[in-house]
């Protein structure tokens, strides 16, 4: 290896790299070490932090429509929650990284004032350019979701996260069902101003989720936070990986956007911005893989095979679940003919099952020391809740919705309790954080992916409505010459200007509304279908997983209590002495082997 390679080794590096021969150590912790109140505390303000996530991401889609049709252009409806997956992808993996060389807790504080800052903003608007802008304030706080899902695990002990990973998913269920009551009830009247008090309130939890952190966490200081000076933390960023990761994955996720929505994929604003992106991913993969053996994606990451195997499966579910989410609700809207405020009530379904799943799923992993088993159950419930929503048809009762979405709460519960742990069971305790952010971003541009493939199939599947309606009104001696003003009136919705069409009767009215009906089952099938074959793909792909067991100890990462940090200090010898001295002995071994 060339000195170039040797300077750029970590203290994090060494660390991670030689985790695997002290993990006998880990395996002897006495069942003494503990966690206390400190702990608890610690976590819940964490999880206070994602139930303000939550009901952003909520509010971001279920009041889209209202917030900027009150402003003039619902077109503009699909960037404010496009805004917040954006961050999400191109601030997680580079903060993630800074999260080990300047510690947890500021970034997540600093991040989290975003969602304090950006719904008073949202409230407030006056304009579409007022409202974006806040969005993207707002989207700050989403920068540091990985460590969210991080840091409850790393605090407590190995064999109960499950448990802490439960608490997180419970929270965000939680959220929903507030976020759907709150967002729906406020706008229900038709009073689309009220969507600022709902804005008001999501600016009040942050505004606390903040003050929790910042009493309620305070860790002692990590390994690098007290073995490196400042410059040498900057110098260990990887400033390029970056770079390249988050202007590549942001233009990927506007070219998705955008496709199939505003442009073609003929188009040179999407072509454009799309080739860019992927030569920017291109060159991020080249670096990270050639010249940055300890950057964002560090390749101690990748000595354990299961975690390649579950960021395959992240993007799946990504894929997958996002559908459900996108698709839902509006499939049941125009089935059924019931307002978006009551067919949301059917979603809140997923979010409550899920708490429940959640639950069993952190039960069950502590219990069997297994992930691989409730991870698989977690996709065959999205499996069959996808397939059967391929199958709806005209005839299909409102009620079987209800039932429907239990499988996909079920899926959900099980996925992502089970893949996290998926993720920090096989990486080395030193690099949990860039392992999270990982993790999310990779869900994230699942996500973005997803919305791309179901908005193209869903649009081509709309070019069938016209045919549709024709077979069902022709025959009944409706003009051919008004068939566009019929279809255009329909899904309007507006009874007003059906009356007026010439040649409208009762029956053929009927007819209409039916073959309108039957081409949106026609387009919202194969989104379905998409969104099964990728559901078994994520489902097949669980199951070449390796249970963990022997991670499953008493061992506690970073404590909080610095009690627990003496104690593990005395039973484990590789960390009785000073945390300074042993970095810098640590980067001296590996170099004179190297």
């Amino acid at each position: 290896m060339d000195s170039t390679k040797t300077d750029s080794v970590t203290f994090q590096h060494a660390e991670a790299l030689t985790e695997t021969k002290t993990s006998e150590s880990y395996l002897s912790v006495p069942d003494k070490i503990g966690i206390h109140a400190k702990t608890i505390f610690a976590v819940l303000a964490i999880d206070f932090i994602v139930f303000g996530q939550l009901m952003a991401v909520l509010g971001s889609g279920i009041l889209a429509q209202q917030t900027t049709g009150l402003f003039g252009d619902t077109t503009k409806a699909v960037w404010l929650s496009t805004i917040l997956t954006i961050f999400i992808v191109a601030l997680n993996p580079p903060l993630s990284q800074a999260a080990d060389l300047w510690g947890r807790k500021w970034i997540l504080v600093i991040t989290s004032l975003g969602g304090f800052v950006g719904p008073l903003i949202i409230s407030r608007a006056q304009s579409i350019r007022t409202l974006i802008v806040g969005f993207c304030v707002l989207g700050l706080s989403f920068g540091s979701q990985s460590l969210l899902y991080a840091v409850p695990s790393e605090v407590i002990e190995r064999r109960h996260r499950a448990w802490a990973q439960a608490s997180v998913n419970c929270s965000a269920s939680i959220a929903a069902v507030v976020a759907v009551l709150l967002g729906g009830g406020l706008t229900k009247s038709g009073n689309l101003e009220n969507y600022r008090i709902f804005w008001y309130v999501v600016a009040a939890i942050y505004f606390l989720a903040v003050v929790s952190v910042i009493i309620g966490y305070n860790p002692p200081p990590r390994d690098l936070e007290i073995s490196l000076k400042t410059r040498e933390k900057i110098q260990k960023v990887d400033w390029i990986g970056a770079l390249l990761i988050t202007s590549g994955l942001t233009l990927l996720c506007i070219a998705l956007q955008w496709s199939g929505t505003r442009y073609s994929w003929g188009d040179a604003h999407i072509l454009a911005t799309f080739i860019v992106g992927v030569i920017l991913m291109s060159g991020f993969g080249i670096h990270e893989l050639w010249f940055k053996a300890d950057g964002v994606c560090h390749h101690a990451l990748f000595n354990d095979r299961d975690f390649a195997i579950t960021m395959v499966a992240t993007f799946c579910e990504g894929i997958g679940f996002f559908t459900p989410n996108n698709y839902f609700v509006f499939e049941i809207t125009v089935l059924d003919g019931i307002d978006s405020f009551s067919a949301s009530l059917r979603f809140l379904i997923v979010f409550i099952v899920s708490m429940t799943s959640a639950l069993v799923s952190g039960y069950w992993i502590t219990k069997a020391r297994q992930v691989r088993e409730p991870l698989a159950l977690g996709f065959a419930g999205l499996v069959v809740f996808n397939a059967l929503m391929a199958g709806v048809n005209s005839s299909t009762p409102s009620a079987a919705y209800w039932g429907y979405a239990v499988f996909a709460g079920t899926g959900l519960g099980f996925i992502l309790v089970s893949l996290t742990l998926s993720v920090q069971m096989s990486t080395p305790g030193a690099l949990i954080s860039p392992a999270s952010g990982l993790f999310i971003a990779t869900r994230g541009f699942g996500g973005a992916v997803g919305i791309a493939i179901n908005n193209a199939i869903f649009q081509n599947g709309l070019k069938s409505l016209p045919t549709k309606v024709a077979e069902a009104v022709l025959p009944l001696g409706f003009p051919a010459t008004e068939l566009g003003l019929l279809i255009g009136a329909l899904n309007s919705g507006n009874t007003t200007a059906i009356a007026t069409i010439p040649g409208i009767t009762p029956q053929i009215l009927g007819a209409a509304s039916g073959g309108l009906k039957e081409g949106y089952i026609h387009a919202f099938r194969y989104t379905w279908v998409a969104a099964a074959c990728f559901s078994v793909v994520g489902l097949v792909t669980c199951l070449f997983l390796t249970n963990h067991k022997d991670q499953f100890t008493a061992h506690i990462d970073a404590p909080v209590e610095a009690s627990l940090v003496d104690l593990q200090e005395k039973i484990e010898p590789r960390r009785t002495a000073s945390k300074t001295r042993q970095g810098r002995q640590v980067l001296q071994d590996i170099s004179e082997a190297v």
